[in-house]
């Protein structure tokens, strides 16, 4: 799928920044689960909400603290995943509680609101606090919150790629 960019964004608000997504739950996409960075930084994501016309999806992403790099490839190796596979389906066993338990006590570093793909891709994102975020939130998985994120990215001076 190509998204068009609006000119009046800056170049990298359109970016594609997880090299590795582990899914925790999944409908027509990961709902939620943990992402990495080519360098190792760790992200704990969460679906929002899906847009109306049900093409994309609005996440909350929270930056966490660590380097995650041997979480995963531990992940991979319980699981015989092939070690260039993006999508990662942790099996009950092995090392899925350790992650969730790593993932759910790590500090957070920074939180952001991003609107892209199912699987997370060419994210439009900028940065929220935690009330900011706690507003969206409330909202629940409707319509009304999907208006609410893309209202907020398209009025927000934040529009970046994920550090």
């Amino acid at each position: 799928m190509t998204v068009d960019r609006d000119s009046r964004l800056p170049p990298d608000a359109l970016v594609e920044p997880f090299t590795r997504l582990v899914t925790l739950s999944f409908y027509d996409g990961p709902e939620d689960g943990f992402a990495t960075s080519a360098t190792g930084t760790g992200f704990r994501f969460a679906s929002l909400c899906d847009s109306k016309s049900g093409c994309y999806r609005a996440f909350e992403i929270q930056k966490l603290s660590g380097e995650w790099g041997g979480l995963i490839r531990r992940l991979l190796a319980a699981n015989n995943d092939d070690p260039t596979s993006k999508l990662i389906w942790p099996s009950p066993e092995g090392e899925l509680d350790a992650l969730k338990l790593a993932i759910s006590s790590a500090p957070i570093v920074d939180q952001f609101l991003a609107i892209g793909d199912h699987y997370l891709k060419r994210l439009l994102i900028c940065r929220v606090t935690e009330p900011e975020l706690g507003q969206i939130r409330a909202l629940g998985y409707t319509p009304a919150a999907f208006r609410a994120v893309h209202r907020w990215l398209k009025k927000t001076e934040k529009l970046r790629a994920l550090p």
